[in-house]
């Protein structure tokens, strides 16, 4: 378990998350622990009201993620009638009230040093007449002196306890401050006013709906499964509303109820503040809240596993290290939240966002770089179509050999590994020699690679694919692969029996997701055979779902045999196309590498130098040179 902090603790115990840098729990007086609500809307129910920029995406930082985010949040708004002389004011007002406890950043700008939490009170009104407003709200009262009325806010007041030091998240658990602490805003009336209470004061413990259980046609009522996680009910969206009753916390010394109350206290004659009760009182206790509740039932620690990757020389490369992590969730389904529960003794998984480069036990980077022994990057990137976040290393300039960093995960109950070692292997694998005699069906391939431990040489043909399908046409395409782009050669003959509406080489089969396309009938005209052409990063259609962001990984994919090309047509417009094939790279031989480096293969093989007679070499590392042209003799 986690080391509760109290508001005089030390701020660097407090245990924050990997993934975003915010406290992973706070607790009111009544033990509610809540984290920071940042789940997507679930069949028609919004738990949390999220601020990021690409609603369409995961949530993730830092680049989609909302300037803020609440761990709990109760505001009300109303319009109201005042009546003078019995005849309703042309002019109706309002009054807003808003509780938070949230999460921000301290400059505004969402940044990795940044993160500051705070609770908040803001009251503003519209008020008809000049006068003395008593505002009583679940956390305290004031009285403001409004000496005019325009067409501004006459009461406008917010109070934020905690915004002082980044990362210093225990200031958000103090009272409010001396109001002499605080400056007024600029044209605020009640010069001489407490801030939003007559006692420093601060938001808590945390208004939740008082009605029990919750209703699912309804949304009323609380607190509201949704699978294995808990909240404190349905806020509904940004634009509708859920409003409900709320049950305010224990007393105190100065017990108010959970009600949000403006009382004139020196009304004009013949007035009178509420017109729908000829009363000098408003009073407003539908509040909207929201709120995802901590579960405290049982967590085991996760473990990290050591992962060993390879990279061609110059190349970055992306890391997945959650893949082979462990932390498998152990929970009854159907009481998640019962610490006495049997079945629960480890209700949280890993948290595949929370993952942290390990420099020393007080220093652990999220977003910040970090440079390996051997002048290697290390940098946390989060794909922002999916929230998948992975390391990415960047080898130093020219450098061949191993290089090492350490990491750690973060489980959802803010549980951190121990360190893990991840091992990269930087090799310079190159084809040095390429001759073929197509007479005798001879090969005498010959390279060099810089890892000469136990490394065993592939060599193969340069990637191609035999088109087929069921009209009877046919087709080739001859790739040559390099860093910067790819090469093609595309022959349909005899054509398809219908006109060339797309060519497009995909991933895991013919009909799934394109990375490339060859040939669009809206942009490219009739089509003609051979067509051929070059694939750059311009050209790449990125699939982040399946790994694919950059061209490198493109070219891994194609080299890997995980990718097809299909050819769709006027009339087989969809699916794999009129006719369509798998890009491969038959085997020639084997060589290991010499101590010195070198490798070479004279061998006979049936093997065909392709469309376009090249050849390529991956190591025992999984490394792959980029296809070069053969000599043919």
């Amino acid at each position: 378990m986690l080391t509760e902090i109290p508001a005089g603790g030390n701020p660097s115990d407090v245990a924050v998350s990997l993934a975003h840098g915010f406290p992973i729990w706070y607790k009111d007086a009544n033990n509610i622990k809540l984290e920071l609500c940042l789940d997507k809307p679930n069949a028609g129910i919004t738990p949390c009201l999220t601020a990021e920029p690409f609603t369409g995406a995961p949530i993730s930082f830092p680049n989609n993620f909302g300037p803020e985010a609440f761990y709990w949040m109760a505001s009300t708004f109303a319009t109201y009638n005042s009546r003078l002389n019995g005849t309703v004011i042309p002019i109706a007002g309002d009054a807003l009230l808003v509780l938070a406890l949230e999460g921000a950043f301290a400059s505004g700008i969402i940044d990795d040093t940044q993160q500051v939490a705070f609770g908040r009170i803001r009251v503003r009104l519209n008020v008809p007449v000049p006068g003395t407003y008593r505002v009583t709200h679940p956390y305290g009262r004031t009285d403001y002196v409004v000496a005019a009325v325009d067409a501004g806010r006459e009461i406008n007041q917010t109070q934020d306890v905690g915004i002082v030091t980044p990362h210093n998240f225990v200031t958000a658990l103090q009272q409010g401050p001396d109001p002499d602490q605080i400056p007024l805003p600029i044209g605020f009336p009640a010069t001489n006013a407490g801030i939003v209470s007559e006692d420093p004061t601060n938001v808590g413990p945390f208004l939740r709906p008082s009605t029990t259980p919750y209703n699912g046609l309804t949304h009323i009522g609380g607190p509201l499964r949704i699978g294995t996680n808990l909240y404190l009910g349905d806020s509904g969206s940004d634009a509708v509303h859920i409003v409900q009753p709320v049950v305010a916390g224990p007393p105190d010394s100065t017990p108010r109820p959970p009600v949000f109350t403006v009382e004139l206290l020196n009304p004009p004659a013949n007035f009178f503040l509420n017109g729908d009760n000829n009363t000098q009182i408003l009073a407003f206790d539908q509040f909207q809240v929201m709120g995802k509740v901590f579960n405290e039932a049982a967590n085991a620690v996760p473990s990290a596993v050591n992962d060993t990757v390879a990279t061609a020389r110059n190349t970055p490369v992306s890391i997945d290290v959650v893949a082979n992590d462990e932390d498998p969730v152990r929970m009854d389904p159907a009481d998640p939240f019962n610490p006495a529960n049997p079945a629960n003794t480890n209700v949280h998984g890993i948290n595949p966002q929370a993952i942290g480069i390990y420099v020393a036990p007080n220093d652990i980077r999220r977003t910040a770089p970090f440079t390996t022994a051997q002048g290697g990057i290390i940098s946390r990137f989060t794909t922002l179509g999916t929230g998948k976040t992975t390391f990415i290393y960047t080898p130093p300039p020219g450098y061949t050999g191993e290089d090492s960093f350490q990491y750690v995960v973060q489980d959802t109950g803010g549980l951190i590994s121990a360190p893990a070692t991840v091992t990269v292997t930087v090799e310079n694998l190159g084809i040095t020699k390429a001759e073929y005699r197509p007479r005798i069906g001879k090969w005498h391939i010959e390279g060099t690679s810089s890892d000469t431990t136990a490394n065993t040489v592939t060599v193969l043909g340069g990637p191609r694919a035999y088109l087929a399908g069921s009209t009877g046409a046919r087709g080739s395409l001859g790739l040559k692969t390099s860093p910067t782009g790819i090469d093609y050669r595309l022959v349909l003959d005899p054509l398809p029996a219908s006109a060339v509406s797309r060519i497009d080489i995909r991933l895991h089969g013919a009909d799934g997701p394109a990375i490339f396309t060859l040939y669009d009938s809206r942009f490219n005209g009739a089509f003609s055979s051979p067509r051929s052409g070059r694939l750059t990063t311009a050209n790449l259609q990125s699939q982040p779902a399946d790994g694919v962001i950059s061209l490198g990984d493109a070219i891994a994919r194609i080299l890997s045999g995980n990718a097809y090309i299909s050819v769709r047509t006027t009339s087989v417009p969809t699916g794999s196309g009129e006719l369509s094939g798998r890009i491969s790279r038959p085997v020639i031989g084997t060589a290991p590498v010499g101590n010195d480096g070198r490798w070479a293969l004279p061998v006979k093989s049936k093997a065909s130098p392709g469309p376009l007679g090249t050849v390529s070499v991956t190591s025992s590392n999984g490394i792959s040179s980029g296809t070069v042209d053969l000599t043919i003799r």
